[in-house]
């Protein structure tokens, strides 16, 4: 896979602003290429998706942060990618 815009697009600021790859100070970026990468082998899928907010959640406590706020960014990402995996299945995925 050679693709390295992961988290969001660098073709659109408004997805770039919406999907960060930095939340809080903590980089986020590897966790949005393992759940494309999750998402390329076997489709949009709750199993990803909850490996995907588990990975951010993870992140943040190694960042020293705080439980709530990875819980909560955790939670965020989830929400996003389980909508868009509905345009992810709509466009032939």
């Amino acid at each position: 896979m050679d693709k390295t815009d992961y988290c969001g697009s660098k073709r659109s600021k408004l997805i770039s602003w919406l999907v960060p790859d930095v939340v809080f100070g903590v980089n986020i970026s590897e966790c949005c290429k393992n759940h494309d990468i999750s998402w390329d082998k076997s489709g949009a899928n709750k199993t990803g998706d909850l490996a995907f907010r588990e990975e951010i959640e993870d992140k943040f406590y190694i960042a020293g942060k705080p439980a709530w706020l990875g819980f909560m960014v955790g939670w965020w990402y989830f929400i996003g990618v389980r909508f868009g995996g509905i345009f992810y299945k709509l466009g032939g995925k």
